[in-house]
């Protein structure tokens, strides 16, 4: 029989919850029905679905000192209004990743993002969620990705 330590379990159990949970909270943008559409107004502004609108608070607290008010990018971080960050080429999963556990630089200059332990796990899928949504109302939709 495998025997396995307490502390490999418990990082693969929470790895497993966490996708769960933002499975469960940030539908995919490419899945949408009358209760996470997003819509645009007669003035061209987003309405944001109430899990988009719970994921800007979060955003603006937490993301939008390096990827801008606007999310196109700052000094210190890249935009998310851009199409390299189209749900076939990044995935919500990346997203997730890159907030718990940092990422290397690979697409631009602005060096490593280091992990963000200050931002909630309850907040991540409203974050991606008003990702998602803003990324759609400026057309960046899911193209799949080729290398």
């Amino acid at each position: 029989m495998l025997k396995m330590n307490k502390r490999a379990v418990l990082p693969i159990i929470m790895m497993v919850t966490a996708f769960a949970l933002v499975a469960c909270e940030a539908p995919p943008s490419t899945t949408k029905d009358e209760t996470t559409k997003n819509t645009t107004d007669t003035s061209g502004e987003v309405q944001f679905t109430p899990l988009a609108v719970q994921g800007k608070i979060a955003y603006d607290k937490n993301c939008s000192s390096c990827h801008g008010s606007d999310m196109m990018g700052s000094q210190i971080g890249p935009p998310w209004i851009h199409e390299i960050y189209n749900p076939g080429h990044h995935n919500d999963m990346s997203f997730y990743r890159a907030i718990k556990q940092g990422t290397v630089q690979h697409h631009w200059q602005f060096g490593d993002m280091p992990p963000r332990p200050n931002v909630k796990d309850e907040d991540i899928g409203g974050i991606i969620q008003y990702v998602r949504e803003l990324q759609e109302a400026h057309g960046i939709v899911y193209k799949q990705h080729r290398m």
